[in-house]
């Protein structure tokens, strides 16, 4: 059983972290993968916080896709850019990650 909050989500108000939508469908994937090597697969999700009413759907559906296998690209990652989140600046520390990891994967 996996409490799968969305209170980490880059635009919840209280959280104020940096994870996507796109982040939830990895956290989603890897937690999979675990169970299917630990529990033959059983994974059970219950939805658990998130307070931004605007973008908690877009994760529950992120998890859900994974989940079902089913490609809803309903989140075309629009607030993908960190550059320009409303709800917070990065500090210096968070943008240099975020540049590494772009340049890593040749996104720059």
């Amino acid at each position: 059983m996996v409490p799968s909050g969305f209170d980490a989500s880059c635009f919840d108000p209280l959280g104020r972290m940096s994870v996507t939508a796109s982040g939830y469908r990895a956290m989603t994937r890897v937690l999979m993968d675990i169970a299917e090597e630990v529990c033959s697969g059983r994974i059970m999700m219950t939805h658990e916080g998130g307070y931004s009413p605007t973008y908690v759907p877009l994760c529950g559906v992120s998890v859900l896709s994974e989940m079902s296998g089913v490609d809803v690209d309903v989140v075309s990652e629009i607030y993908a850019s960190f550059d320009t989140m409303p709800e917070h600046a990065l500090m210096p520390w968070q943008a240099d990650v975020v540049q590494a990891v772009r340049q890593e994967h040749g996104l720059i």
